[in-house]
């Protein structure tokens, strides 16, 4: 991964916010660019001593499930019998992913992503083991497109992690219940073996499923941490699943027969809610098997652990490669760890080799957490024994040895107990709610708990040292030292004498047997108060649980619904509702020319400002992508209507379906993806976009696009969405219930201003239109009395420009288009030469080129590039910008050539164009809104701004919370006062044609033709742009017409070719049959 990157634009959350080092440790563009990589930046100490480990460990699981057929979660029999069809794709996506190299790495990846998304398609899985296989599966898959540092990938990942989420929870109801180690008192015969085979066999899928559940949402935990996202809480839904058995004899047996052995043979352990309390007090290195030095070394903390294992095999040092791998930094591959099974036959002269992470190198002869270290040596009770040679001590000392046999055996046989009582019991125990709350709560209890852990011992052995002594040396206080040896060299022992046997004391049989029965009678109240203590919280637990386990049942598969407001119109109750219409290429002056009445009306009653600034690049698709998304075209990656990808290796074009339509393209969440996640039900009427199934969202409605229709079915199919039955209505089918956002895209004005020039009478006609059809959506709201309760939000995309052949560029005359592999956009260039070395030459000669020309700017993406067009953080965007002054156009000799037009009059088209700075008064939007949204007062001016905030205003509409986006704006708005007729703008002017011709004025009074034909476009067959006000999914555009103001997008607008000077009589008859259609389509309102 790169590191040096350029920080994206910054996006304004909503509502969330992240802590300070988030930013350090992964990579996250807020403003969702274009692949871009960073390295991982440095973990809190705290979080990486306890991660590193198990991380490197999760690094290496492609390579494990390849070689050895097995993971930490997947025991290498699970699949002898069969193996689904999941975890075969899977286990063939492990082996090509281990050979992919620099070439091939893209394809790998995107066989895994297609890999994914086919096993996400499949219907549930019916059996236990293909579940436990389809979760096994996209674990796999997670972990490698997580740590393969391919941002996109790790994107993909993100994605589909809940995915994961769901499928591991799924497990829960394949998860044996019952304690794992239950039956352990029943034994497992060598003969019969069937009995055996079956219990091997099911205890293989349970702990499989177990570990597989558990480690899942160890790893999702894990790399939100790795992330700098917020740990989730642990909210109960694993509830009985918290528990696996560690017992590395019993995962690693290789037959029923070494199983059974092993069961009879050594003790196990479940390990409960991730607690490590009855590993670190009575497990051995040899119970530990690699998934629970996972967990132990994830709770302790590396060093911990390290101290833990070199105290049971007496070793001070971590083996070789454990070593390195904790030295290992993140990011780098790891070594490969074997998962061979436990090896217990190691010669000791070996333990300097072994490993204390990895499962071989234990010594047969390891110290036993049970056994006595030589710390644990009593040094003071032997010097006292030494010392103590009279009859009184020594039966003193004999009274001591008995108590601690009796206490000793007392704990043997309540262990003894407590594994019965847990083979009868549940091995998934209810997590305790107190001890929950407490560990979410802080982990410092937890920390000083294992970080003293040796320190509590040696107190402990210290403090039973000194209690015995004290006694010892109070039974001992009468006796003398050397008593014993004078009465003997005096002739024998005395009657009633202090020492030996023949100086007993009558009653001291007596005093034992009291104090026996002391300590049994103590032993046995200390019994019964625990039993009462354990039943008590136990059912505290067990209801806390239900009652968690139902409220999670409850709220399952349901989306989580906005809070909604019904209001009724006196026939239905409406949820907010809001209604936003896209007027394509609708300029911010057309309001003054004294042709939209209704629209004027519209802004007297609503809130607006004097116009609304599109963004760079001026066209409709990133345009629109901005309006559905709030982001800028570069955060989205829509970056223009035709543009090559050097990541894909595949060119964006925006009038081919093929090439449009596929999710790759489109990066945020647009609106009606937002909705429908958050419950809400949308209807989008052919918006650009749409159709691409977007993060794998479609809306609840989808119209797509039909360049032949009407404005009045436009109209038609609004009221036919609003007239849906809601939730009043409780025999409606929720798949015909109303929506709440209906966005609808009118593409009218820019195809007759592309056609016909912005000042042209045609394009005056269909404003008029347009403006006629906002009268008929407007009075069927006040039909239906829905004008106070449905919002209305009308905005435009951009503006147009008049076009002139006076003011062409040819290429050619600028550069060598030789050196040129790719030109992206229109009627500005983005050029991406062949060779890298070539691209400052260019950038020279077209800088002093231009010294001699003011028609047009250059700039390079990551050097000069303005900042207020938001328009560098982008692989998509080429590195070599030609951007013409408003007006102007570029253009190659293949596609018109400017010389020859001056000479014999041909007329450039298109009439009308786009696409220039974005804050060039001819470029201006519109942006109306009114509504129960907008309580602001009628006539309401508010500042100008972008239309980066037109997102969240229809999020807010609505009640829908919106993603991460650039905007920052919420509603309410903050008006500024009401618009005033002295201070609207003025009327930008058009460029003025520098040497107009003859022929260019004897064509002007005469409408354009659109029959005619033109040049076919040129090899880089990027002129659709101009045109793509109609055209955005259909293919057959140029064919279209209308008479309301349909699309009709003619090959000569669309590929800016050339119309020759024709005569009088053949134009005018072109005229008479364009009208005579027009009028025949809109009788048959096709």
């Amino acid at each position: 991964m790169g590191a040096s990157i350029i920080p994206p634009s910054p996006i304004a959350s909503p509502r969330t916010s992240l802590p300070e080092y988030s930013c350090d440790l992964v990579y996250q563009p807020s403003t969702l660019a274009a692949p871009a990589r960073k390295e991982l930046g440095p973990l809190p100490e705290g979080a990486r001593r306890k991660l590193q480990y198990p991380i490197q460990l999760v690094k290496t699981v492609p390579r494990m499930m390849v070689e050895e057929l097995q993971t930490p979660w997947c025991h290498p029999k699970l699949y002898d019998d069969e193996m689904p069809r999941a975890m075969q794709d899977a286990y063939s996506c492990c082996a090509m992913y281990l050979s992919k190299n620099r070439v091939n790495t893209p394809l790998i990846l995107r066989n895994i992503d297609s890999k994914v998304n086919e096993l996400l398609a499949q219907p549930d899985p019916t059996t236990p083991l293909a579940s436990l296989a389809h979760t096994q599966a996209l674990l796999l898959y997670h972990i490698i497109r997580i740590f393969d540092g391919d941002i996109s990938s790790r994107a993909e990942a993100e994605r589909t992690q809940n995915a994961l989420e769901d499928s591991a929870l799924n497990l829960v109801v394949h998860v044996d219940h019952v304690d794992p180690l239950a039956g352990k008192e029943t034994r497992l015969r060598l003969f019969p073996m069937a009995p055996t085979i079956a219990f091997w066999k099911s205890w293989i899928f349970s702990e499989s499923a177990r570990r597989t559940l558990l480690f899942t949402m160890f790893l999702l935990q894990a790399y939100r941490i790795l992330a700098g996202l917020p740990v989730a809480p642990c909210d109960g839904k694993l509830g009985l699943s918290h528990s696996f058995t560690l017992s590395a004899p019993l995962w690693h047996a290789d037959s029923a027969v070494d199983f059974a052995q092993q069961w009879e043979r050594t003790g196990h352990f479940v390990i409960r809610n991730g607690g490590i309390d009855v590993i670190v007090r009575e497990a051995t290195a040899e119970d530990v098997d690699f998934f629970g030095r996972v967990i132990l070394t994830s709770v302790l903390g590396v060093d911990e652990a390290e101290g833990w294992f070199a105290m049971q095999l007496a070793l001070t040092t971590w083996d070789t490669r454990a070593s390195s791998l904790i030295q290992l930094e993140l990011g780098k591959p790891p070594a490969i760890m074997s998962f061979s099974r436990l090896r217990t036959d190691v010669p000791r002269a070996n333990e300097d080799g072994g490993s204390l992470l990895s499962p071989n190198g234990y010594d047969d002869d390891a110290s036993s957490v049970h056994s006595r270290s030589e710390q644990d040596t009593d040094s003071d009770d032997d010097q006292l024994q030494a010392r103590a040679r009279n009859s009184r001590e020594l039966r003193a000392r004999d009274r001591m040895v008995l108590m601690e046999d009796e206490e000793i055996e007392g704990l043997v046989t309540d262990t003894r107990k407590k594994q019965e009582r847990s083979r009868r019991g549940s091995g998934l125990n209810v997590p305790n709610p107190l001890r929950m709350i407490q560990r979410r709560g802080s982990n410092a209890s937890l920390n000083s708990s294992t970080d003293d852990l040796n320190d509590v011992k040696r107190q402990t052995r210290r403090a039973r040292r000194k209690q015995k002594k004290e006694r010892l040396t109070e039974s001992a206080q009468h006796g003398e030292d050397g008593e014993l040896m004078y009465e003997m060299e005096e002739g024998g022992m005395k009657e009633g004498s202090s020492t030996g046997d023949s100086s007993e004391r009558e009653d001291s049989d007596q005093i034992d047997r009291r104090r026996m029965g002391l300590v049994t009678d103590a032993r046995e109240r200390k019994g019964r108060s625990w039993w009462r203590w354990l039943f008590i919280h136990s059912l505290i637990a067990i209801g806390f649980a239900i009652l968690v386990l139902m409220a999670w049942k409850l709220s399952r598969n349901r989306k989580s619904l906005a809070k909604q407001d019904f209001v009724s119109n006196g026939t239905a109750l409406f949820a907010p509702t809001t209604i936003i219409i896209s007027l394509d290429g609708f300029r911010a002056d057309f309001l003054q020319r004294d042709i939209t009445p209704t629209l004027n009306a519209f802004i007297k009653e609503g809130v607006s400002p004097k116009y609304m600034l599109p963004s760079f690049p001026s066209v409709t698709f990133p345009n629109h992508y901005t309006l559905a998304t709030g982001l800028y075209p570069e955060s989205h990656g829509v970056v223009g209507n035709t543009f090559w990808d050097p990541e894909l290796s595949a060119e964006f074009y925006y009038t081919d379906p093929a090439r449009s339509l596929d999710p790759k393209w489109w990066g945020g969440e647009p609106f009606w993806v937002t909705a429908e996640r958050q419950g809400i039900r949308t209807a989008v009427h052919m918006w650009p976009g749409s159709e691409a199934g977007i993060l794998d969202v479609a809306p609840s409605f989808l119209d797509k696009f039909n360049g032949k229709e009407s404005l009045e079915n436009k109209v038609a199919r609004i009221f036919e969405l609003l007239d849906k039955p809601g939730k009043e209505d409780k025999a409606a089918m929720v798949a015909e219930m109303r929506p709440q956002v209906v966005a609808a895209y009118v593409p009218n004005v820019d195809s007759h201003g592309h056609k016909y020039g912005p000042n042209s009478t045609e394009i005056m006609e269909t404003i008029g239109k347009a403006d006629t059809m906002l009268e008929k959506i407007f009075h069927g709201l006040e039909d239906r009395n829905l004008t106070d309760i449905v919002n209305v939000i009308v905005v435009s995309d951009h503006g147009m420009a008049t076009t002139d052949t006076s003011r062409l560029i040819q290429l050619e005359d600028l550069i060598d288009t030789s050196k040129i592999e790719h030109i992206d956009g229109w009627p500005l260039y983005g050029l991406r030469p062949y060779k890298p070395e070539d691209l400052n030459p260019l950038y020279d000669q077209l800088v002093e080129k231009a010294k001699s020309s003011e028609n047009y700017e250059v700039y390079l993406r990551d050097e000069n590039m303005p900042e207020r067009y938001h328009f560098s953080k982008n692989d998509r965007i080429a590195p070599l910008w030609i951007v013409p002054k408003t007006g102007w156009a570029i253009v190659t000799k293949e596609e018109f050539d400017v010389e020859k037009a001056k000479a014999d009059g041909t007329v450039y088209h298109p009439r009308g164009l786009h696409g220039y700075d974005h804050e060039h008064p001819l470029m201006r939007a519109i942006f109306v809104g009114r509504g129960p949204a907008f309580p602001h007062p009628a006539n309401s001016e508010i500042e100008v701004f972008q239309n980066i905030e037109v997102y969240n205003m229809l999020c807010d509409s609505v009640g829908m919370e919106p993603k991460p986006n650039n905007g920052t704006l919420r509603l309410p708005l903050k008006p500024v006062g009401t618009h005033k007729p002295e201070d609207t703008p003025e009327v930008p002017e058009d460029p003025v044609p520098q040497t107009p011709t003859a022929a260019e004025a004897t064509e002007e009074p005469r409408p354009t033709v659109h029959g005619e034909a033109s040049p076919s476009p040129g090899p880089s067959d990027q002129k659709g742009d101009d045109g793509e006000g109609g055209n955005e999914e259909e293919e057959d555009e140029d064919k279209t017409d209308d008479n309301d103001g349909d699309t009709n997008n003619d090959q000569d607008k669309d590929t800016g070719g050339s119309e020759k000077g024709e005569d009088g009589i053949e134009g005018l008859w072109h005229w008479f049959t364009d009208t005579v259609g027009d009028v025949w389509d809109s009788i048959t309102g096709s």
